[in-house]
């Protein structure tokens, strides 16, 4: 799972899933399996694991420190336009996931600070897994929103994929929202718009080795859409 930090991309490897069946448990099968997979990417040559977690101390004896993540939150960005141009996605339409898929393809990463450099599957996944997610096509800017509206009307930017990554005003006129609030959880660097950061309280914790979480870019939040 390539990777852009601090500008850089970097060769990361991005662990998920891992599971022992019950009747299996108690004999040191999963700490195996974390031995052979993490050796077998140092031997690869990969920079970078990263995982989330809710159960942190389960990989700290293997290298992995917990990064802390930030949303940003501030006020919406005003326009004198009145312009939607958005129409709704929809995962079972044909045509709807073959127009995602390709823009997935060809996305300039949605921050240079940290982003997913290039990941389809985990997209796709996490848009079908949360029914509250909504993605919309923005035809003029040529871009996928991944976005929800939360409770006290606060917009809530959880992914763009796009060529090139459009400001946050035009992104929210074309879907003619107006918010009280907005809440971006990937850094905006490219959003020509700076929100304040706050401490991300997620289900799980975001982990990575081979970077001290001290020259990790700060603050920052991974996309929940690149979640695995």
């Amino acid at each position: 799972m390539p990777l852009v930090i601090g500008g850089r991309t970097v060769k990361a490897a991005g662990y998920q899933s891992g599971a022992v069946r019950p009747d299996f448990r108690g004999q040191g099968l999963y700490r195996d399996l974390m031995r052979r997979a993490f050796s077998w990417a140092d031997t690869a040559g990969f920079e970078v694991g990263i995982l989330l977690t809710d159960k942190p101390d389960l990989y700290a004896p293997y290298g992995f420190r917990v990064v802390p993540q930030f949303q940003f939150c501030g006020k919406g960005p005003s326009s004198d336009k009145a312009c939607t141009d958005a129409s709704e996605l929809d995962l079972a339409r044909p045509e709807d996931l073959a127009l995602i898929q390709r823009i997935l393809s060809e996305r300039q990463p949605v921050s240079n600070l940290l982003a997913v450099a290039r990941q389809t599957e985990m997209f796709l996944l996490n848009a079908c897994f949360d029914p509250g997610i909504r993605l919309s096509f923005l035809p003029a800017l040529n871009a996928v929103i991944t976005w929800k509206m939360t409770v006290g009307n606060t917009f809530q930017l959880l992914d763009i994929a796009a060529r090139r990554i459009p400001s946050l005003v035009e992104i929210t006129t074309a879907l003619g929202l107006s918010a009280e609030g907005i809440a971006v959880l990937f850094p905006p660097d490219r959003l020509d718009w700076k929100g304040e950061p706050h401490p991300y309280e997620g289900s799980c914790a975001l982990m990575v080795k081979g970077f001290e979480p001290s020259t990790f870019p700060q603050p920052a939040m991974l996309s929940p859409m690149a979640d695995f």
